[in-house]
């Protein structure tokens, strides 16, 4: 007899583990589909907040950077965030940079906002699409592709030869 003063027993709950995995799937799918668009969505705003403080700067008004400056004090973030999402939007074309983002990497990762603001430190855009290249077929993190560009950046390296033979006065190729 139960606790409650009945007779019935509770039968235990058959669980189908395929259901529930089908389940599990497509929540997981859901979450990064939720994630993959609030990125994509981010990256719009950051993208659009550059060409606002660009158009902003092209006003050629004395007073330009103080407007950013306060703006950027508005929104509680830092004067230099607002200039480098300037340096993005300065330096590709509008739809580009979403574009970029929807683009996967050899293992099937998306390249990351880091990433373009690290390659927009390149004024030259055939050096900045061959660096972006890169990203996709060699899998490089922003950290590698930051590397990469200091490399190339070096007067050395754009001569054939290496940093440390350029120091040593060497003329090996890289």
């Amino acid at each position: 007899m139960s606790s409650n003063g009945s007779d019935a027993t509770v039968e235990p709950q058959v669980v189908n583990l395929e259901t529930l995995q089908a389940e599990l799937t497509t929540l997981l799918t859901e979450e990064n589909r939720n994630r993959n668009e609030m990125r994509l969505n981010s990256v719009v705003r950051k993208e659009r907040m550059g060409r606002v403080v660009d158009a902003i700067c092209r006003t050629n008004s004395v007073e330009s950077g103080a407007r950013v400056e306060a703006v950027a004090h508005q929104l509680n973030i830092s004067p230099s965030t607002l200039w480098r999402y300037r340096g993005i939007a300065v330096r590709f074309d509008q739809g580009e940079v979403g574009s970029l983002l929807g683009r996967r990497t050899r293992s099937g990762k998306a390249i990351s906002w880091t990433h373009l603001a690290v390659v927009s430190r390149l004024w030259n855009r055939a050096t900045r699409q061959r660096f972006l290249e890169t990203v996709f077929s060699d899998d490089l993190s922003a950290e590698q592709l930051r590397r990469r560009i200091i490399d190339y950046e070096r007067p050395s390296s754009r001569f054939g030869t290496t940093a440390s033979a350029a120091a040593t006065g060497s003329s090996m190729p890289a």
